[in-house]
């Protein structure tokens, strides 16, 4: 059944960074973003003006003509795609399957939002944020290190803190962090660490949850499908704080060799190179399809990733940077006992 032409469109609107037009007649197209970007709705005043538009037209028939490139991804996902990059936006055609709607966002849209946001002088960094009076934590680190728990941890011991960012955060030297609030991006490992949580979540999410945490491990951490929520639903009427000033940014160990703790980094330098491959990671697959594609060039995908790298290596100047160190073992009663309060001691009051 198709939606209501009204519904046809949804603006987005990331601050003054970025403009996101979603054009569709497929209602999961149309759910999924709605849902997805709720906070950045912007569907009263439109795209702002001085900003880049990413126009996204998505569909579900498998019917393609014209300059069309086939994409797979995580096993199930599959589309074409026609993209076109302009100094003022870019424009995306998608035709895909059901399972291809989550990954174009995370794998094409996102990327181009990075893509632009670097060109106005705005990092995208792959994190969790959270803040408080004005003031803003952000957790980065591997793949698996424990941003999302660790952030999780934090807002569930104390409710002074609010959730600005869960997978990425716009970071503006200065420093400035701006909110990016996306569904939140829940695994097993993360629900287990927060028992409280349990009653938020009904049997059939938990039960998809063991499932995903399954299917994670036996493709040894290659196909990982969280379970998305939105984040009022979790952390209730906690206001958002749109922009705030970094206090920190932590790099979660992976290492548990060492004395369990949070350090300052002397040396930030020495973080950089692990915080830039982790975001070049993370737009690894579209960088694949864009040099089959050629747009953007590979100029262009150069210079992108230079200027992220020039952004990283100043906003890490700007912001105190610590390293955190988990014990091997019983790290969510850590979290809660050590991180909170040394945590706190970062924020002035």
């Amino acid at each position: 059944m198709a939606i209501p032409h009204a519904e046809h469109g949804l603006d987005f609107a990331f601050h003054d960074i970025v403009n996101l037009r979603l054009r569709t007649t497929d209602p999961r197209v149309h759910a999924f973003y709605r849902r997805e970007f709720a906070y950045h709705l912007n569907d009263l005043n439109g795209c702002r003006s001085d900003s880049p538009v990413i126009s996204l037209d998505i569909s579900r028939d498998s019917r393609v003509t014209g300059d069309y490139t086939r994409c797979m991804h995580k096993v199930l996902a599959s589309w074409a795609q026609m993209v076109r990059i302009t100094e003022n936006g870019a424009s995306i055609s998608v035709n895909g399957n059901t399972p291809s709607i989550p990954i174009v966002r995370h794998v094409v849209v996102q990327a181009i939002m990075r893509y632009k946001a670097a060109q106005r002088g705005i990092l995208m960094l792959h994190s969790g944020a959270i803040s408080r009076d004005g003031q803003s934590v952000i957790f980065a680190g591997k793949s698996g290190s424990g941003k999302s728990t660790t952030t999780s941890l934090v807002l569930c011991t104390d409710e002074r803190w609010t959730h600005q960012a869960d997978d990425f955060v716009f970071l503006r030297p200065g420093p400035i962090s701006l909110a990016y609030q996306t569904t939140l991006h829940l695994y097993w490992h993360s629900l287990a660490a927060l028992p409280e949580m349990a009653n938020r979540f009904s049997h059939w999410e938990r039960h998809k949850l063991r499932l995903f945490s399954f299917v994670r491990k036996i493709s040894n951490e290659k196909i990982k499908w969280p379970l998305r929520v939105p984040p009022e639903r979790i952390w209730l009427d906690r206001a958002i704080e749109d922009v705030a000033v970094p206090a920190a940014l932590i790099y979660l160990c992976s290492d548990t060799t060492g004395k369990p703790g949070l350090q300052p980094v002397a040396e930030p330098e020495s973080v950089e190179d692990a915080l830039f491959d982790m975001n070049v990671n993370e737009v690894g697959h579209f960088i694949t399809i864009a040099k089959n594609m050629g747009l953007p060039s590979n100029e262009e995908l150069s210079a992108w990733l230079t200027q992220e790298r020039q952004l990283l290596s100043q906003l890490l100047k700007e912001i105190p940077v610590y390293e955190l160190r988990f014990p091997p073992r019983n790290r969510a009663e850590f979290t809660r006992r050590y991180v909170v309060d040394a945590i706190n001691t970062l924020v002035k009051s």
